[in-house]
């Protein structure tokens, strides 16, 4: 039996018109079926909608976002650039002592001295994480057609060579990547290592074999140790 949505009569199912007010009953039996059809149809378009927005955010925060804080190199005072090439001589001439630098003056003589033909298109930044790891990052652009690099950056640590009295730094071990915010599974540590190959060129790999320590403190500065003798590291 078929109830006329009208007039509330009943109907046989084989019938086409309502016995009561003669209008068409299929009208109102597939009407709210096309409602149904509406009401589904607006869900999965919410559907969609809502997970073109989530991977909106995904790509802005993971890998957008944190390219806008490595546009230009850090600013220092004028007596902590000159502070910091007095320290720099020193360490180059291996004099003897323990020389802290900010992470900025790192970053800002690095680009000035030991890497000035990528200073102005694609700046090395050295910078301290969370758990006192020092942190090396650079922009990549992935993709050509894009113009704003992805920052990549990875978290180090210092490897030693030792001889019969001292130790000295022979270059850097890679702890963990990341793109953008986002962690890079180990596998794929051997595409993304090349890229920082530039970066240590000659003159760097110089600098590091007078370097018998490297220890990040407290207050996020680091301290470079020179020409002093071996004592209990481990």
């Amino acid at each position: 039996m078929i109830k006329c949505k009208y007039c509330k009569a009943e109907n046989s199912s084989d019938d086409k018109f309502c016995q009561g007010c003669g209008r068409d009953i299929r009208t109102a039996v597939s009407a709210p079926s096309q409602k149904k059809k509406l009401s589904s149809a607006k869900i999965f378009g919410r559907i969609i909608l809502f997970f073109l927005l989530l991977l909106a955010f995904f790509i802005t925060y993971f890998l957008v976002y944190p390219s806008f804080h490595l546009r230009k190199l850090p600013k220092i005072t004028n007596g902590e650039l000159l502070n910091g090439e007095k320290k720099l001589r020193s360490i180059e001439f291996m004099k003897k002592g323990k020389y802290t630098f900010s992470t900025d003056a790192i970053t800002l003589l690095y680009n000035t001295y030991y890497n000035p033909k990528a200073t102005k298109t694609k700046p090395l930044f050295v910078s301290v994480n969370k758990k006192k790891k020092l942190c090396f990052t650079i922009r990549i652009r992935f993709l050509k057609q894009i113009k704003l690099g992805t920052p990549v950056t990875v978290t180090v640590m210092p490897t030693y060579s030792f001889t019969r009295d001292n130790r000295r730094v022979s270059g850097f071990h890679p702890v963990y990547i990341t793109v953008g915010n986002l962690p890079v599974p180990k596998y794929m540590y051997s595409k993304i290592l090349p890229y920082f190959s530039e970066y240590y060129n000659s003159r760097t790999k110089k600098f590091l074999k007078n370097i018998f320590d490297i220890h990040v403190n407290k207050d996020n500065t680091v301290t470079f140790t020179v020409n002093v003798k071996k004592e209990t590291y481990f």
